[in-house]
C-alpha cells in the first residue's frame, strides 16, 4: 500500500499529535509525573492542594503502586523522626496524658491520610497504607507504658462510662487499636460491675439486689455500646453481674446463714446466681472454712454452735431444696456436735422451750406435726434426680429440724433419758401439782420418739397427780390429835419408773422432822401397808431471816434451811459443829456455808468458824478490812502467777463445758489461740498446770488421769 493511499484518506499532511509516543519518551513522562506527585504527597507539604498536580492524575493507576511503596517509606522516617520523639510516655496517671498521645497520633494519621483520600488508588493499595500505619502505631504503643496506664485508669472508672472516656476509645479505635483495646474495656467492665454491687450490695442484706442491677445495667447500657466496637448485650452484662453477686454473697455466707431469717433476700438472690458445679463447689468450701475458722472449735458456746447450725439447715435448704448442699456443708458441724458433752442437753432445752436458751425457738417445730420424707422414688409424684455433685450416700430428703438434730445420735434413748430427767426436775418443783403443761409437752415428745418410749413419763405424771390428791387427804385427817402443817407439802414417786434421785441424808429441824413423821403415818393410813422414804435433800423450803437491819427471804433447798437454822439460838458456830449436828458431809456443810456467805447472812470469821452479819455495814467494812489485809500479806511467786492465770478462768471453763475433758497441753494451746491480744496470755504449760491443781483444791475441776474437767 502507498503512502498517498493514507494521505488521501487522512489528508495531505499527517498530524504529528497522533504519533505513538516512544517507550523513552513515556518514561520520561511517568518519572515526571511521579516525582510532581511525590513532592505533592510529601508529609513535609502542609499547604498541599490537588489542583498543583491535575495534570498527573490521569497517569496515577500507571504508578500506583510505586507511589504507595515510596510513600510507606517516607511515613515512616517522618513519624519517627517528627511525630515519635514529640511523644511523653511518662507519668502517665492521668486521663489528660493519655487523651494527649492518643489525640497526636490521630492528628498524624489524618495527616497521612489526607492525599490519599484525593487521589483514585486502588482499595486494596489504601488499605494496605492503613494497615501500615497502624502497625507502625502498635509498634509506638508496644514499647510504652501506655497501654498498661490506660488498663489502669480504664479499671478505676466507675459505670457509665464519661464523654471524655468514650471519645479517647473512639480515637484508640482510629488508630487502629481495636485488638489491643477491647480486652482492656471488657475488664474495666467486669471491674466496674464489680464494684458497684460491692459498693451498693455489699452490706445489704434484707432487699434483694438483683431487680435494681440489671435496671443499673440497662441505663448504662447505650453508653457503654459507645466504647465497643462490637458492643456487649443486656444479657452478657447480667449474667458477669450474677457471677459477682454469686461471688459476694459467697464470701459472705457464713454471716448471711448468722443473720437469717433477714437475710432471706440474699440467700435467695444466690439461688438464683448458682449456675454451675464450680460455684456449688465453691460456696460448700467458703463456708465450711469459715465454719472451722469462726464456729467449730472449743471458745465456742454449744448452743452458739447448734443455733449456727439450725440457721444453716434453713440457709440451704433455701440455697437448694433437695439437700445436697446441706449435706455437704454440715457434716463437720455435726461431727463436731457429736463431740460436745453438752449437745444433748442443749437440745432438749431448746426444744422444751428453756427462757434461758438461745434456741428456744425450737420449741415452735416440736409443736408442729413431723414431717413424711417419702423413701420409695416411685411414690414421689414430683421426683427429679439427684444433682450430678451429690455425694454417694447422700440421704434423700429432709424431714424437719427436730428430726434432724435427733438424728445426731445413733440411739434416741441419749434424749428420751434427758427428757425424762428435765422433766423429772421441773415435777419435784411444782407447788400446785399441775402438771398440765409437762403433759402437753409429752405428747408432743410421743409424735417424735413413739408411745412405748416415754411410758416412764406417764408414770411420772399420774405420781403427781396422785401426789395431789393424798395431799389433800393427809391434810384433812387429824393424826394422833395434831394435823400436818398447811405449808407442808410432799411429792410421791414411784421408785422404779422415776430416773435416779441423788438425795443426800442429813438432819432437819426438830419442827420438821416432827412434821415428816406425821405425813408419813397420814400416808400409810391412806395407803394401806405402805410407807415413805424421805429424800431431805429434794425440794424447797421458804426461808425468812429478820435480821438487825434487813429481811432476807429465799427459796433454798433443804440442806440450805437446815444449815442456818442452826444459827437461829446463837450468833456464831464453827462449820464443824453444824456438821456433825445436822450429820452433814463435810461438802455438803461447805457449800451450805459458801452459799449463806454470798448471800450476805454469814461470813467466816477465822478459819472454819462462821457468825451472823446482822448489819450490811459489818459485812461491806470486814470485806474492806479482808481485802487491805490480803493486799498487804506477801505472796509467793507461785501464787502470783497462780492469780495471773485466774482472768482466763471463764475461757477454761468454757472450754471444759463444751469439750468434757482436756489434757493441760491442749488447753494451753486454746488459750493463747483464744485469749484476745489486748490482755495476752503470757503463762507457761507447767504455770497452768498449777493454776489447773489449785482449780481442784477449791472443788471446781477433778482429775482424771492426764485430763482435767469439771466438777460436778
Amino acid at each position: 500500500m502507498q503512502i498517498q493511499a493514507f494521505d488521501s484518506i487522512f489528508g495531505d499532511a499527517f498530524d504529528d499529535s497522533l504519533r505513538i509516543p516512544a517507550e523513552t519518551d513515556v518514561q520520561d513522562l511517568n518519572m515526571a509525573s511521579l516525582d510532581t506527585i511525590r513532592e505533592w504527597m510529601s508529609p513535609d507539604n502542609s499547604n498541599a492542594d490537588v489542583s498543583d498536580i491535575q495534570a498527573s492524575i490521569a497517569l496515577i493507576p500507571l504508578i500506583e503502586s510505586d507511589l504507595l511503596n515510596w510513600y510507606h517509606e517516607v511515613v515512616r522516617v517522618h513519624f519517627l523522626e517528627n511525630v515519635a520523639t514529640q511523644l511523653d510516655f511518662s507519668n502517665l496517671d492521668s486521663l489528660e496524658k493519655l487523651e494527649s498521645i492518643a489525640l497526636r497520633l490521630e492528628a498524624a494519621r489524618f495527616h497521612y491520610h489526607r492525599p490519599l483520600e484525593s487521589l483514585s488508588l486502588s482499595r486494596h493499595l489504601v488499605e494496605n497504607f492503613q494497615h501500615y500505619l497502624f502497625a507502625l502505631f502498635e509498634i509506638t504503643f508496644g514499647g510504652t507504658p501506655y497501654l498498661t496506664a490506660l488498663r489502669n485508669y480504664m479499671v478505676s472508672c466507675s459505670l457509665p462510662p464519661t464523654d471524655r472516656t468514650i471519645n479517647l476509645c473512639k480515637t484508640l479505635y482510629n488508630l487502629g487499636l481495636g485488638p489491643k483495646l477491647e480486652p482492656i474495656l471488657s475488664s474495666s467492665l467486669v471491674a466496674g460491675i464489680e464494684r458497684h454491687i460491692l459498693n451498693v450490695y455489699g452490706d445489704e442484706w434484707t432487699l434483694s439486689c438483683l431487680p435494681t442491677m440489671t435496671v443499673w445495667l440497662k441505663s448504662c447500657l447505650p453508653r457503654i455500646e459507645q466504647m465497643f466496637l462490637h458492643p456487649p448485650t443486656l444479657d452478657s452484662l447480667v449474667c458477669v453481674g450474677h457471677r459477682y453477686v454469686a461471688r459476694l454473697r459467697t464470701s459472705q455466707l457464713f454471716d448471711i446463714t448468722v443473720d437469717y431469717p433477714d437475710s432471706i433476700a440474699a440467700i435467695q438472690d444466690l439461688r438464683q446466681c448458682l449456675e454451675s458445679p464450680h460455684q456449688r463447689a465453691q460456696v460448700v468450701a467458703t463456708f465450711q472454712n469459715a465454719c472451722q475458722t469462726r464456729l467449730l472449735h472449743a471458745g465456742a458456746n454449744t448452743v452458739d454452735v447448734l443455733s449456727a447450725y439450725i440457721h444453716t439447715t434453713h440457709t440451704f435448704l433455701l440455697l437448694d431444696s433437695k439437700g445436697v448442699l446441706l449435706e455437704k456443708v454440715t457434716r463437720p458441724i455435726k461431727r463436731y456436735l457429736k463431740e460436745r458433752s453438752d449437745t444433748v442437753t442443749s437440745i432438749v432445752s431448746g426444744l422444751l422451750g428453756n427462757e434461758k436458751s438461745d434456741i428456744k425457738s425450737l420449741a415452735e417445730y416440736l409443736s408442729k406435726p413431723p414431717s413424711t420424707v417419702l423413701e420409695d422414688d416411685l411414690a414421689d409424684p414430683h421426683w427429679v434426680p439427684d444433682p450430678p455433685d451429690a455425694p454417694s450416700d447422700f440421704r434423700k430428703g429432709f424431714a424437719d429440724i427436730v428430726d434432724d438434730l435427733i438424728m445426731l445420735f445413733d440411739n434416741r434413748e441419749v434424749f428420751v433419758r434427758e427428757f425424762v430427767g428435765i422433766f423429772a426436775d421441773q415435777m419435784l418443783q411444782l407447788r400446785d401439782y399441775n402438771v398440765g403443761e409437762i403433759q402437753l409437752r409429752a405428747e408432743l415428745l410421743k409424735r417424735r420418739f413413739g408411745e412405748r418410749t416415754l411410758q416412764n413419763l406417764d408414770v411420772m405424771v399420774r405420781d403427781i397427780q396422785e401426789s395431789k390428791r393424798v395431799d389433800t387427804g393427809v391434810h384433812a385427817e387429824s393424826i394422833q390429835g395434831k394435823a400436818v402443817y398447811g405449808t407442808f407439802h410432799a411429792s410421791i414417786l414411784s421408785k422404779l419408773c422415776w430416773p435416779q434421785l441423788k438425795s443426800e441424808e442429813f438432819l432437819l429441824p426438830s419442827a420438821i422432822e416432827s412434821q415428816l413423821s406425821l405425813y408419813g403415818t397420814g400416808f400409810s393410813k391412806l395407803k394401806q401397808r405402805r410407807k415413805l422414804k424421805w429424800l431431805r435433800s429434794l425440794g424447797n423450803v421458804d426461808v425468812e431471816l429478820e435480821l438487825e437491819d434487813r429481811t432476807v427471804a429465799l427459796t433454798v433447798a433443804p440442806e440450805m434451811a437446815s444449815f442456818i437454822h442452826a444459827f437461829h439460838d446463837t450468833t456464831e458456830n464453827s462449820l464443824e459443829y453444824v456438821q456433825e449436828k445436822l450429820k452433814m458431809s463435810p461438802e455438803m456443810a461447805r457449800r451450805c456455808a459458801a452459799f449463806w456467805v454470798k448471800e450476805g447472812v454469814l461470813q467466816e470469821k477465822s478459819e472454819g468458824v462462821f457468825r451472823v452479819l446482822e448489819r450490811k455495814s459489818e459485812a461491806q467494812n470486814v470485806v474492806v478490812a479482808d481485802a487491805f489485809e490480803a493486799s498487804e500479806a506477801g505472796q509467793s511467786a507461785e501464787d502470783k502467777a497462780i492469780e495471773s492465770i485466774r482472768q482466763y478462768w471463764s475461757y477454761i471453763h468454757a472450754m471444759l463445758t463444751n469439750r468434757g475433758s482436756l489434757p493441760v497441753i491442749q488447753m494451753h494451746s486454746f488459750l493463747k489461740m483464744l485469749v484476745p491480744k489486748e490482755t495476752p496470755y503470757t503463762a507457761t504449760q507447767d504455770e497452768l498446770k498449777q493454776f489447773l491443781q489449785a482449780m481442784v483444791d477449791e472443788e471446781k475441776l477433778d482429775v482424771v488421769g492426764a485430763k482435767f474437767k469439771l466438777k460436778k
